[in-house]
């Protein structure tokens, strides 16, 4: 390390550590009279190797009176305070030592001195955590961000409280997802907040053979070298010449990504460590950008376990098969009388317009029978050409229908798309329940699909709805989501929407999220999208504490829930939108009050267009 290297970090450091650490209560500040040459080496302070340790060293201030202060870089955290420090350099080298005091008078430096170290110290390098970081003395380790694939965490960020810290970390029974108990803010997947093919590209690696060398490699496979600076006790790294990998979206939103990193977690294959967003830079408030990483050997040979589990709510046998009835009837859904679906259950997006429905599908289906007297468990089939075929039927815990018998038919005109089962069993994969009666409307069950090689691939969804005597009044409950600057939010104020018409939405505090600093409203209605694929939400009046806040209904985004096709979205203050600037306009302290017009049909797919 070269001295003209850090000397003008080296003040810049010294300069905050003076000014935020003396308090006339808590330091001595001594008299006013002290000059740079009073803080000579020698003078003002000595180093001195130890003598049965060349690469301890030990430094002490002369100057009792005064607070002392070290400035080290490369050297664990790269500051230290109080009247006597050692160092522990692990590598020879050439390391650089400023000294400090603060007097009434003002703050004053040493000049720089440079420490002479010859020789390796293992035992500095030495212990778990340098062995989990960077292979341990003479070795190397590469560090790649969290694909969210490897079965540890579910993306390379999480976005932590500022106050969260090492003794807060806790992880799930049998997994590895390590989080800040009570202090973790988000943690999207990779796609939701921007980490890119590009960013999981890049590598860094921490070696420790003639030196605690930190190697990037780019995303365009460019080379970046430079060094770290590793305190287990203290849970700190810092990078020395190079930037820590991170997510280029996070670029400009913090004061550093190479100095001062909290380790938050550090095992064999997995380290999360963590810079604090600055709230100046970013306009937001200050937290924790957490970068999840593994190791690379452990991503390379990572073999995912194909371990699928279709996860049922934990009642919903009340609901698939209620003690108050005795027999539910169910028919296909004409419009959408199937789809697919991966092993966990999660939709397939195919284009239908290639698998037209059948003739006569929506009167197909089945009529179960069950709390009788007798116990049996009974089923009858309907086919497309009304034909009964009578079975009997066992429902298990993990929500598999198990039938003595099935019939075959095709429930589209590609014959290939069939009503048929190998094993004679249906897994229940989701079901949808009217939230005004309670009742289930929606019945997914699928039938297991398998390759040439017998393999379970997917499975052939067929949605069923439930009959009912007389007619089903169309009703949805919309919700109306508050949240501000530090990302509380308020209760949603839910209102039952029982057919098109105008509907207002009231908001009102509840003394912990700041109404006077809204960060994001939004307003959802689950299952109008999908019902309705022409719908439409159009905000007709917002009013904040009885006044009228103006606004252009064609600037508020329209749009689907994250994560789900089905909930029509209207974002009224969109964070990351066109809106964001009008967020001070909906500030209040009693109500916040938005009116809108549901239309069923307003003659185009206005809420996805891109569908």
């Amino acid at each position: 390390m070269k001295v003209t290297k850090y000397i003008y970090s080296l003040v810049a450091l010294m300069t905050m550590m003076l000014v935020i650490g003396c308090t006339p209560d808590s330091y001595d500040m001594g008299g006013n009279s002290l000059t740079k040459a009073d803080l000579a080496q020698g003078t003002g302070f000595t180093i001195t190797p130890d003598a049965a340790n060349p690469n301890l060293i030990h430094l002490k201030s002369l100057l009792p009176n005064y607070n002392a202060f070290w400035s080290h870089p490369g050297v664990g955290k790269g500051h230290s305070d109080g009247t006597s420090v050692d160092l522990k350099i692990a590598f020879a080298g050439e390391y650089t030592v400023v000294y400090g005091v603060s007097t009434r008078a003002g703050i004053v430096y040493s000049d720089p001195v440079t420490i002479q170290v010859n020789s390796f110290c293992a035992d500095f390098v030495s212990g778990e955590a340098w062995q989990q970081l960077a292979g341990g003395a003479g070795g190397s380790k590469t560090w790649v961000l969290d694909n969210g694939k490897c079965g540890m965490k579910q993306g390379a960020y999480s976005c932590f409280d500022p106050n969260a810290s090492f003794e807060d970390m806790t992880h799930d029974e049998g997994l590895n997802n390590w989080y800040a108990n009570g202090y973790t803010w988000w943690e999207p997947a990779n796609t939701d907040v921007g980490i890119t093919e590009a960013d999981l590209a890049k590598e860094m690696t921490f070696g420790l053979s003639g030196g605690a060398t930190l190697t990037i490699k780019n995303a365009d496979g460019s080379i970046s070298e430079g060094s770290f600076a590793f305190d287990p006790d203290n849970h700190s790294v810092s990078a020395i010449g190079v930037e820590f990998v991170h997510g280029d979206w996070a670029d400009g939103k913090s004061k550093s990504f190479s100095d001062n990193f909290y380790v938050f977690h550090l095992d064999e294959n997995q380290l999360m460590i963590a810079n604090k967003r600055d709230p100046a830079l970013s306009g937001e408030g200050e937290c924790w950008y957490v970068w999840n990483f593994v190791s690379k050997e452990y991503r390379d040979n990572y073999n995912v376990e194909e371990t699928h589990k279709i996860t049922l709510p934990d009642d919903f046998m009340d609901y698939i098969l209620p003690m108050n009835q005795r027999e539910t009837k169910y028919k296909f859904d004409g419009e959408e009388p199937f789809a697919w679906f991966d092993l966990d259950g999660k939709p397939i997006t195919r284009d239908l317009k290639n698998f037209p429905p059948a003739a006569n599908i929506e009167s197909a289906g089945m009529t179960l029978y069950y709390n009788t007297k007798d116990g049996k468990s009974e089923v009858t089939f309907i086919d497309p050409q009304e034909n009964e075929h009578k079975s009997t039927f066992k429902l298990s815990d993990n929500g598999i229908f198990s039938f003595a018998e099935m019939p075959i038919y095709a429930v589209s005109t590609n014959t290939d798309i069939k009503f048929d089962s190998k094993q004679n069993e249906l897994q229940i994969l989701g079901y949808e329940v009217d939230d005004y009666s309670g009742d289930i409307t929606d019945l997914w069950l699928g039938s297991m699909q398998y390759d040439a090689q017998g393999k379970p691939i997917e499975y052939l969804g067929y949605h069923l709805k439930k009959q009912t005597g007389g007619q089903q009044v169309e009703r949805y409950v919309g919700s109306l989501s508050f949240f501000d600057t530090g990302w509380a939010f308020l209760p949603n104020a839910t209102v039952t929407i029982n057919g098109e018409g105008t509907y207002t939405f009231t908001l009102t505090p509840d003394g912990v999220a700041n109404t006077a600093s809204p960060y994001g409203i939004f307003l959802d209605i689950p299952k109008l999208y999908k019902n309705h694929n022409n719908c439409d939400v159009v905000v007709k009046s917002i009013k904040a504490d009885g006044k009228e806040v103006t606004f252009d209904d064609a600037l508020i985004d329209r749009g689907t829930a994250d994560g789900d096709l089905s909930t029509a979205r209207r974002y009224i203050v969109n964070p990351w939108g066109k809106t964001a600037d009008d967020a001070p306009k909906y500030a209040f302290t009693a109500t916040l009050e938005i009116t809108v017009q549901i239309i069923y049909d307003c003659g185009s797919n206005v809420m996805n267009p891109a569908e």
